[in-house]
């Protein structure tokens, strides 16, 4: 199923991996590869990832919608906070943060044990 994501461009449904919503920006991953997309509000951003949420519904048949961005971020979250107890330089917690989210779970995970 073809999902529009802006006014000039469309994401199948079954190549999106995983996706978030941050604000105006949602990010997805696509064939393993990152794609932001920056929209005008955080409403029309939430519009957007709710279809997409939408067509993972329709496509399941099932009850539940599935939101892998949920999931991915809550462990990303989980192994940021292991990583700012264990590292010794704690400055600046909210834009370390915000460079910890875009790396991958992988990375992540080597990161935890240099520390």
């Amino acid at each position: 199923m073809l999902i529009k994501i802006n006014t000039d461009s469309f994401i199948e449904s079954n190549k999106i991996e995983q996706y978030y919503l941050d604000g105006r920006r949602i990010t997805f991953y696509i064939s393993s590869r990152k794609h932001d997309e920056i929209y005008p509000s955080e409403s029309f951003a939430k519009n957007v990832f709710d279809r997409i949420a939408n067509s993972f519904k329709d496509a399941t048949m099932d009850n539940s919608i599935i939101k892998p961005s949920e999931k991915i971020l809550s462990e990303k979250i989980d192994m940021f906070n292991d990583f700012w107890d264990r590292y010794d330089k704690k400055i600046n917690r909210d834009d370390c943060i915000k460079k910890w989210k875009k790396l991958s779970i992988t990375d992540m995970k080597e990161a935890l044990k240099m520390v």
